[in-house]
């Protein structure tokens, strides 16, 4: 169960880390136009 918990807890960071760069991604994007 702690296990689980904690694969999820890591699943979770890597999405929000995913969408923070996609984020950033874009931003710099329309920086440089």
């Amino acid at each position: 169960m702690i296990c689980l918990h904690v694969k999820s807890n890591i699943t979770s960071y890597f999405m929000v880390n995913q969408f923070v760069l996609t984020c950033f991604r874009f931003l710099l994007f329309l920086r440089t136009r």
